[in-house]
C-alpha cells in the first residue's frame, strides 16, 4: 500500500486548509486504513499536533491544520501509514510532507480592483490625499500592509465618498454657489457652514376644518411669502413661516371659542 498526496500545488498548502492523502493498493483504493499526521521539523522530530485518521470509501483520509503563527518559520505536516498491527509504529511506506509558512503583510502585493483615475472611490480618494502613504509601486501594486494601514490609521470622513445626486435640488438650496460635495466631510462642512432656515422647507399641514370655523393655518397662511408646490404640496421655507408669525401673528389672528354661559350669577 502507498500513501499519495491529494492536495493541489504540490503540496504547498496555504493557512487553515485541510491536508488529505490517499491510500491505494495497486490500483485498488484502500478504506479503513489509519494515517498518522504529525507536525514536524526538518529532521522529523515532532515539534506539534501528532493526530491520526482513518481513510473513507474513497481511500481519502483528512486532517484540519492550521499553520504556526510564527513568521518566516516554515511549518511542515507528515503523514505516514500506520502499521495495523502496531499502532505505535508506521509501515515502511515513504511518507508524504505537507509545507506552508506565513509572512507579513508587507510582503503580500495587493492589485486595487477598482478604478483609481479620478473616480469617486475610497481608493481614490485616499491616494490623492498627500497625507496618506499609499502609493503605488512600479509594478502597479500596493503592499497588503500599506492598504490596511491607511484604512485603519488614515480614513476619515473626507475619504468616504457621497453621492450629491441623491439630493441634488437640497444641495442647490444649501449652498449659494450651486457646488456639490464629493464626500461625507464635504456635505458635513457644507451644513455646518451654510444651513440657514431659508434652507429648509416645510409641508404645511391638512387640517380638519369645521365649515365656518377658521384655523389658525388658515389665518395666518396668507402672510407666509415665497410658498410653492412640489409633489402637490404646498410649501415654504422655514424662515419664511417665521417672518410670518413674528411679523403678522396679532389678535386677529388668533382664534376665540365663544363661550355659551353668561357673566357670573346669571344664566
Amino acid at each position: 500500500m502507498v500513501v499519495l498526496p491529494m492536495s493541489p500545488n504540490n503540496c504547498y498548502l496555504s493557512p487553515q486548509s485541510i491536508q488529505r492523502v490517499g491510500v491505494a493498493n495497486g490500483e485498488w483504493t484502500v478504506e479503513g486504513a489509519e494515517v498518522r499526521f504529525q507536525v514536524v521539523d526538518f529532521s522529523d522530530n515532532l515539534i506539534g499536533t501528532e493526530t491520526t485518521a482513518f481513510t473513507n470509501p474513497e481511500g481519502i483520509a483528512e486532517f484540519d491544520w492550521t499553520p504556526d503563527s510564527a513568521i518566516d518559520a516554515t511549518n511542515r505536516v507528515k503523514a505516514t501509514l500506520v502499521d495495523p498491527h502496531d499502532t505505535t509504529q508506521d509501515l515502511n511506506h515513504p511518507p508524504v510532507y505537507f509545507y506552508a509558512n506565513l509572512v507579513t503583510a508587507d510582503q503580500v502585493a495587493y492589485e486595487p480592483g477598482c478604478p483609481d483615475s479620478g473616480e469617486n472611490a475610497v481608493h481614490s480618494l485616499l491616494a490623492q490625499d498627500g497625507d496618506v502613504s499609499l502609493d503605488l509601486g512600479p509594478d502597479n501594486y500596493y503592499t497588503v500592509a500599506e492598504v490596511l494601514d491607511a484604512l485603519l490609521c488614515e480614513l476619515g470622513a473626507k475619504h468616504i465618498p457621497y453621492d450629491p445626486t441623491i439630493q441634488d435640488s437640497r444641495w442647490g438650496d444649501i449652498n449659494d454657489d450651486d457646488s456639490r460635495p464629493g464626500n461625507v466631510q464635504d456635505a458635513l462642512d457644507n451644513l455646518g457652514e451654510n444651513l440657514e432656515s431659508s434652507d429648509i422647507k416645510y409641508e404645511f399641514p391638512t387640517c380638519v376644518e369645521t365649515p365656518g370655523v377658521p384655523t389658525f393655518k388658515s389665518l395666518i397662511e396668507g402672510s407666509v411669502q415665497n410658498k410653492f408646490t412640489e409633489g402637490g404640496k404646498t410649501k415654504s421655507k422655514i424662515e419664511d413661516l417665521w417672518d410670518a408669525l413674528l411679523c403678522h401673528l396679532d389678535a386677529a389672528s388668533c382664534l376665540t371659542i365663544r363661550s355659551t354661559r353668561g357673566p357670573a350669577g346669571m344664566t
